[in-house]
């Protein structure tokens, strides 16, 4: 809370802000400490299974009402939509693990029916961390299998791909829906969007989630021990970075977006960013099959330092 206190925020303000973070660990300490058996981890998990087919249906819905859109997200309004990759990817590996860790038959048409949530909602980053997550989950049974039932496996990412970009408009020339594949069109895109292009990084300021994150954690590291790197700015009282945050000295063009890590940052200084992910990173350690606790650890960490970070900061997904 020093940051805030520096700022001249009031602390009733910072508890606000950093309850978001509260909700999840004291949830996890709560149910540690119920000492559940396997069969009502069981009963939980189908629950929350059940919870993420009801926000399938809702978007179905909202598809067939309003269309596609981002702010809404199944049932839940969330600005920009981003937990509804969250939905999809937890969704997936928890399906996965409560089925023996093997996925065959009808299992398929479960977890792909959870990509509706991000489709609903115009996710492009689905369809670059859904595939890779599909291979983790799947790399064991693919290495024991025969090369025939390997081969319907890996044709499943490609058509994930073809499918995925054809459906989402940024990421095809005609930019829309079912629009033409082009496999270099969308990476270019992605890259531009990301602010990676290599026009991107060649300019004096950088954007984009990616491109301004770099730029936030090389001028931090610069000077990593004065006030604004191990305090950051806090937030203002009107929900944004404190005015005393001036982008363009961090080499960032003004109202760019960027992605999870470098807000923290920007808003909590580094140690107490390396702090929240650490304590995150070690409760999903916890979890006694280290496969698991594998995976979903680099998809928190791919989302905190590439995306938008839900899986951190987000109550209702987190």
């Amino acid at each position: 809370f020093m940051n805030y206190i520096i700022n001249g925020v009031p602390l009733l303000w910072a508890g606000y802000q950093y309850y978001k973070y509260y909700v999840p660990i004291v949830l996890f300490f709560a149910m540690k400490g119920l000492n559940m058996s396997s069969e009502d981890a069981f009963y939980y998990g189908n629950l929350i299974l059940k919870l993420i087919l009801f926000q399938v249906a809702f978007s179905i819905l909202k598809i067939a009402i309003i269309g596609f859109r981002e702010n809404i997200t199944g049932t839940i309004s969330d600005t920009g939509g981003g937990i509804g990759i969250g939905y999809a990817i937890m969704g997936t590996i928890l399906y996965w693990a409560m089925n023996n860790k093997d996925l065959q038959g009808k299992d398929w048409i479960y977890v792909l029916s959870f990509l509706i949530i991000p489709i609903a909602s115009n996710k492009r980053a689905i369809w670059f961390i859904f595939p890779i997550i599909i291979l983790l989950i799947m790399y064991e049974k693919i290495i024991r299998l025969s090369a025939r039932r390997v081969a319907y496996i890996i044709i499943l990412v490609p058509f994930l791909i073809y499918f995925g970009f054809r459906l989402n408009p940024s990421l095809n020339p005609e930019r829309k829906l079912w629009g033409s594949f082009n496999f270099n069109y969308a990476i270019n895109y992605a890259l531009s969007y990301s602010g990676v292009s290599e026009e991107q990084l060649e300019s004096t300021y950088a954007q984009g989630r990616w491109g301004a994150s770099t730029a936030i954690i090389k001028t931090t590291f610069q000077n990593p021990f004065s006030r604004e790197s191990l305090l950051g700015y806090g937030r203002s009282r009107s929900g944004y970075i404190s005015e005393e945050f001036n982008p363009v000295d961090y080499g960032l063009i003004p109202g760019t977006m960027i992605s999870s890590i470098g807000v923290m940052i920007i808003q909590m200084g580094w140690p107490a960013t390396l702090l929240l992910i650490l304590i995150y990173i070690n409760m999903i350690y916890t979890i006694p099959d280290k496969k698991i606790a594998n995976i979903i650890a680099f998809y928190v960490l791919w989302d905190t330092i590439f995306y938008s970070g839900s899986m951190i900061n987000a109550p209702v997904q987190s």
